[in-house]
């Protein structure tokens, strides 16, 4: 699914949050490649050059929103490991997925496929530090806010090859 996502280098998690209605709204700051390409101490290893890729008081910010989303699952980005059953549409960072370990366990072990509201669709959504799938009602909706990125959170030094 081509969203506004895929028009930025990265995108960093801000928040996410499961409302009461079901609905889940996860918010996105854009990370921005810097100019000039930087070297990359990583330990004793010098690695490199790559663009430096920040969060700017220009980078935009958008909500991912979700209605009525059964079950999701959420991972911290450094653990993930290839899931052999996922089949996805497309590379995009909002993927829409017709097969996954976690469609599989739903499948087995609750009753979303047969009574949830339907069309019920399964999605992945990647961003820098984390992972999302996602089992929801319909197509999620991609929204660009009028606000700035929160600057005040911590980010790990993020680097660009290209």
């Amino acid at each position: 699914m081509r969203t506004i996502l895929d028009d930025a280098t990265t995108w960093f998690l801000e928040s996410s949050c499961q409302s009461a209605d079901g609905s889940l709204v996860i918010r996105l700051a854009e990370g921005i490649k810097g100019k000039d390409r930087l070297p990359v101490q990583v330990g004793e290893q010098i690695l490199g050059p790559y663009f430096p890729v920040t969060i700017e008081s220009v980078s935009r910010v958008v909500e991912v929103r979700f209605a009525n989303a059964l079950a999701f699952f959420s991972l911290n980005e450094s653990y993930d490991m290839p899931d052999p059953t996922l089949q996805v549409d497309d590379r995009s960072n909002l993927r829409a997925v017709t097969d996954s370990r976690f469609r599989q366990y739903l499948a087995a072990n609750t009753s979303s496929f047969e009574l949830g509201p339907q069309p019920l669709t399964e999605w992945l959504l990647w961003t820098e530090n984390q992972l999302f799938q996602v089992l929801c009602s319909g197509e999620p909706k991609v929204i660009q806010l009028n606000e700035t990125a929160d600057l005040s959170i911590h980010r790990c030094p993020t680097w660009h090859a290209n």
